[in-house]
């Protein structure tokens, strides 16, 4: 995808350390642009002294609230590996786990609850429309 946008990117020695990291920043940037071309900015660690950050628009949630796998999976598309990754990541998968938990046992409750209120309904309308008619109104 980078070398149909740029061109050509000559792929560095492995052993040089420098050159491979200064290799695989000019591939997040590639990414962080297609984010930029649909309004989207994103800063992605590349180092471990760096964090991820999103920046604008606020208003919009890529993540969830403590989990930063948008920044993860764009290193990891681009062979980048921080020593933190593994572990956000099986933490970040944890919390998805438990969240969807809470919200099913939400959903199970609202369930429970439109079933109470449907009786209470159909019980409060016993008699409705049985009223006897007084000879005087008729």
């Amino acid at each position: 995808m980078y070398e149909t946008l740029f061109g050509e990117l000559e792929r560095p020695a492995t052993t040089d350390v420098e050159a491979m990291l200064a290799y695989r920043r000019s591939l997040v940037r590639g990414i962080r642009l297609l984010l930029a071309a649909v309004g989207l900015s994103y800063k992605v660690a590349c180092t471990d002294d760096e964090i991820d950050v999103d920046v604008e628009p606020r208003d919009l949630m890529l993540e969830g609230l403590s989990d930063r796998w948008v920044g993860r999976g764009i290193r990891n598309v681009c062979g980048l590996r921080l020593s933190r990754d593994a572990e956000k990541a099986r933490t970040g998968a944890q919390q998805r786990q438990e969240e969807a938990k809470g919200y099913n046992n939400l959903s199970d409750d609202s369930e429970e609850d439109e079933h109470d209120s449907s009786e209470d309904y159909e019980s409060s309308d016993e008699g409705e429309g049985e009223e006897e008619l007084d000879d005087d109104s008729v």
